[in-house]
């Protein structure tokens, strides 16, 4: 049975994702799917001689969000790997559209940051429950059976 780095390294080349020599940006959250990410990238950059940076967002809308931050910003510091924070408080716990416009921001931003740096792909930590998620909200909106799937490994310049 393959373990974690042997799945992600298959999909990878399955999907012609992220090639050696490739620069990416790796969203971390401080959560363990992203966590996870990280550390499986990071071991895999070796390989593939891949430029790895750490993206972490603060949505300055819970307590935890400063020592997460911290957390992250340590983790990268760790693995030597560049640190980029992006923050803001515009958005309002509670609000029907929270989560719509915080992914909005956090995708916005990923991808200026991406042009910023030259980056060529952004990697996002995603967990059975986000697939889950996606699936019923598209059948929700009444998609067809043919459009009832979970999100793809690679949306380019993101992969999940």
């Amino acid at each position: 049975m393959k373990g974690p780095l042997q799945k992600l390294q298959a999909i990878l080349e399955r999907e012609s994702l992220a090639p050696s020599g490739s620069r990416l940006i790796l969203c971390v959250s401080g959560g363990l799917d992203s966590i996870a990410l990280l550390h499986l990238f990071h071991q895999l950059s070796r390989r593939y001689h891949w430029q790895l940076d750490v993206l972490h967002f603060h949505h300055g809308i819970r307590i935890e969000s400063d020592e997460e931050a911290d957390f992250v910003r340590e983790l990268a510091h760790r693995l030597v790997l560049e640190f980029h924070l992006r923050e803001t408080k515009a958005f309002q716990v509670g609000t029907s559209s929270f989560q719509e416009k915080a992914r909005d921001w956090r995708r916005t931003e990923a991808l200026k940051l991406r042009e910023e740096i030259g980056a060529d792909f952004i990697a996002t930590a995603h967990h059975a429950d986000d697939q889950l998620e996606t699936w019923l909200l598209k059948w929700l909106r009444g998609a067809h059976l043919s459009g009832l799937q979970g999100m793809s490994s690679a949306d380019p310049p993101f992969i999940r």
